[in-house]
């Protein structure tokens, strides 16, 4: 999103300033290259919260979800670090952990359905259909909670956290509605979209470890 920004901002300068020459730095963008093989790159994932949702009812939500997800109830009054190793560990495709903040319950979905995929992403982004958090996006975000993908940018619908216990106390304070953890994005999915020429889903890229604040920054030139 900055390679995009910084596009947006250069497109704007032009258009704004009709025609500019020279080597001007709108031209550029700074950036950082890393080997995707290397052994300390990691990515984590950052968990959804949602709110705003309309005629919001957990039953109605969980209904739908049992339609295309395997929906089980793992925990009530729990914390959510009990249920995080074995999201993070487990075996099986496209799973999350649902936390719905009105009875301090956390759910277990695992995709059951493909053909929900087939209908999902059959004109919209297609390649994000292996994508936990492009399934997330679209299957339930966009198609169940009827929250558009041209608003999960916006904050009065989409937050996005790192620590699982922050995600929990938004959503218990009611400050949000919902709250869904899903596993990080793996570096060869991150690979195989590049290679595509095709963009990752929003916040799906939280690369760690971050650089350094105030890194000097030495002229290529």
């Amino acid at each position: 999103h900055r390679y995009e920004t910084s596009l947006a901002y250069k497109e704007q300068m032009r258009k704004e300033n009709g025609r500019l020459s020279g080597d001007l730095p709108l031209d550029y963008v700074m950036m950082v290259c890393v080997s995707m093989n290397n052994p300390g790159l990691q990515i984590l994932p950052a968990h959804r919260l949602v709110r705003n949702i309309k005629d919001f009812s957990s039953d109605r939500i969980l209904k739908t979800l049992k339609e295309s997800f395997t929906v089980e109830l793992i925990g009530k009054g729990s914390q959510v670090e009990e249920f995080m190793s074995g999201l993070n560990n487990g075996a099986e495709n496209h799973t999350f952990v649902m936390y719905v903040g009105q009875e301090d319950a956390y759910y277990k979905l695992l995709l059951s359905n493909e053909k929900l995929l087939d209908a999902v992403f059959a004109n919209d982004h297609p390649e994000w259909r292996h994508l936990d958090a492009g399934i997330l996006h679209s299957a339930i975000i966009h198609k169940i909670l009827g929250i558009h993908s041209t608003d999960v940018a916006i904050k009065e619908y989409v937050k996005y956290v790192k620590e699982e216990t922050e995600a929990v106390s938004l959503v218990k304070s009611g400050q949000y509605q919902l709250a869904f953890f899903l596993r990080p994005t793996r570096i060869e999915q991150v690979r195989e979209i590049a290679m595509a020429r095709k963009v990752m889903p929003p916040k799906s890229t939280y690369f760690y470890p971050k650089l350094i604040t105030g890194i000097v920054i030495n002229s290529l030139t």
